[in-house]
């Protein structure tokens, strides 16, 4: 026991793993075995993808000295531009692609205004979260839509387990 804290004391960023395996073990014990079974892994190791894309996204930004407040944001304007555009009667891929370059056009609006009018990307971000936010209400009507019957399948399967 003292040579493991020794350890920990040596390498302080153990403290995140530690962190989470105890986060695990008391998830686990307080839901009575049901937070490890595998549906719930699977809803989990679903949501990863995008949550890892964003993160790298974000990661190269921090590292950079910079922050970016309006990635929740984008990441809510993208899917449903390519909803609305789906509902409309536009094919998957155009759909796809038109919501790349709305997330792509506002990255480049957040990364212009910062570099040339030299304002912190936190305050010209913060604008663009709410900006992105009112957007996708505007662009929904503030209602989910109804996305069309034959989308394609194989992008909402997973096949963990």
């Amino acid at each position: 026991m003292k040579r493991l804290f020794k350890t920990y004391l040596e390498k302080p960023e153990l403290a995140g793993l530690i962190l989470l395996v105890l986060l695990i073990v008391l998830f686990q014990v307080r839901s009575h075995g049901v937070f490890l079974n595998q549906d719930n892994l699977r809803g989990i190791l679903g949501i990863l993808p995008e949550a890892g894309l964003v993160a790298i996204g974000v990661t190269i930004l921090m590292i950079s000295g910079e922050f970016d407040l309006s990635v929740g944001s984008v990441f809510a304007l993208m899917p449903m531009t390519m909803a609305v555009l789906m509902v409309q009667g536009w094919p998957f891929p155009l759909a796809l692609l038109a919501g790349l370059l709305v997330s792509a056009a506002i990255g480049f609006i957040n990364g212009y205004v910062t570099i040339r009018f030299a304002i912190p990307s936190f305050i010209t971000t913060l604008g663009m979260l709410f900006m992105a936010r009112s957007l996708t209400v505007v662009v929904s009507g503030g209602f989910p839509p109804l996305l069309p019957a034959d989308l394609p399948t194989w992008l909402f399967t997973s096949f963990v387990g």
